[in-house]
C-alpha cells in the first residue's frame, strides 16, 4: 500500500469482473490485525467485495479501521 497521508493508504489492484475478494489489514503482522470499535474492541471477520468495474473501468473501497490488536485502547 502507498501512503497518502497520515490516515489514508492507497493499493491498486487488477482482477477479473465479478471476483469475490477476502481481505483483513495488519499493521505489518497478525499481532496488530484490525479490531472493532471500543470499548470491547470485538474480533473481526474478514472483508469482502466483489470486483465490478463497470464502464469507469476502476472500482473504489473505502474502509475505516477502527482499532487494532496490541494497540490502545485495544490492548491485546
Amino acid at each position: 500500500m502507498t501512503r497518502v497521508d497520515a490516515t489514508t493508504w492507497r493499493i491498486t489492484m487488477t482482477g477479473m469482473e465479478n471476483t469475490a475478494i477476502l481481505y483483513k489489514y495488519v499493521l505489518g503482522d497478525w499481532n496488530y490485525v484490525e479490531k472493532g470499535a471500543s470499548p470491547d474492541c470485538a474480533e473481526l471477520g474478514n472483508r469482502e467485495t466483489t470486483l465490478i468495474f463497470g464502464s469507469a473501468g476502476t472500482q473504489t473501497v473505502s474502509d475505516t479501521v477502527a482499532n487494532w490488536r496490541n494497540v490502545a485502547p485495544c490492548g491485546n
